[in-house]
């Protein structure tokens, strides 16, 4: 038995060439695929949150309870402090999140730009996400003094005083009196109040 093998010109050969070469390159062209389309609607239905921490004059951390917000502001002099690390990040529309500051050492930290105080921390900062945000963080060295203000309570009346000097406050009917009552002590000095 004789097998026949098909014999192919070279003009048949060419046209089959051109005819795969036309449907790869049909199959192959650029066109819109569903998750693109998916990708754009999804970066319509997010917002971006920008943490800004360049007016601290201390170090300082920023860590957020969702979403990965992991900053690290670095104050070296100068006018400017330096952030590096994740210190902004698009979230979804309506996403509620909770920044906490942790300053270095003895410094403190405060909050501009968050919404309305949630929670009793004072280094918290909770954010809804429905709009584009920037809330600013200043990081600030200790303070040098504090205010030791005596305040009435009761129904008592009597002198309060303080040593070193400074508070020679007057009580009457658990009233605190307008002038004495109030002084600025430095950093680490030890007051003792006494009362009479």
């Amino acid at each position: 038995m004789t097998r026949l093998r098909p014999r192919w010109s070279l003009a048949a050969a060419a046209t089959l060439f051109a005819i795969v070469s036309a449907a790869l390159v049909y199959a192959c062209r650029e066109k819109p695929t569903e998750p693109d389309l998916f990708d754009a609607s999804n970066a319509a239905n997010r917002k971006h949150l920008t943490i800004d921490a360049s007016a601290s004059r201390a170090n300082g951390t920023i860590a957020s309870s969702r979403g990965g917000i992991s900053c690290t502001v670095t104050y070296s002099g100068g006018t400017t402090a330096t952030q590096s690390g994740i210190c902004g990040k698009d979230y979804k529309t309506g996403m509620v999140l909770t920044l906490t500051a942790a300053p270095s050492g003895a410094a403190t930290g405060a909050w501009t730009g968050c919404d309305q105080a949630v929670t009793e921390n004072p280094l918290a900062c909770q954010v809804t996400m429905n709009v584009a945000r920037t809330v600013k963080i200043t990081f600030s060295p200790p303070a040098s003094s504090f205010p030791l203000t005596v305040a009435g309570g009761a129904g008592g009346s009597g002198m309060v005083s303080s040593s070193p000097a400074g508070i020679n406050c007057t009580i009457t009917g658990g009233s605190a009196g307008s002038s004495g009552c109030s002084a600025t002590y430095g950093s680490g000095v030890s007051v003792t109040l006494t009362s009479t």
